[in-house]
C-alpha cells in the first residue's frame, strides 16, 4: 500500500471511530463527508435527494459545491 493510501486510510478511520478529544461540529462532518466522497468516487453523481431527506441533500449539496 502506498504511504498516501496508507495516510489516507489512517485519517478515515480516526475521524470515523469518534475517539479522543476530536469533536467535529455538524459543518466539519459535512466538510469530511464531501472531501471523502471526492477522493473516492470522484465529482458529484446520481439525482439530488427530495426536499424532505434533509440529510441526504445536506451531504449531496457539500460534495457538489466541491
Amino acid at each position: 500500500m502506498s504511504d498516501l493510501k496508507q495516510e489516507f486510510d489512517e485519517a478515515v478511520n480516526f475521524v470515523q471511530s469518534g475517539q479522543g478529544d476530536f469533536k467535529p461540529d455538524n459543518n466539519m462532518k459535512l466538510e469530511f463527508y464531501a472531501l471523502f466522497k471526492q477522493a473516492t468516487e470522484g465529482d458529484v453523481k446520481g439525482k439530488k435527494p427530495g426536499l424532505t431527506d434533509f440529510v441526504g441533500r445536506a451531504k449531496y449539496g457539500a460534495w457538489e459545491k466541491l
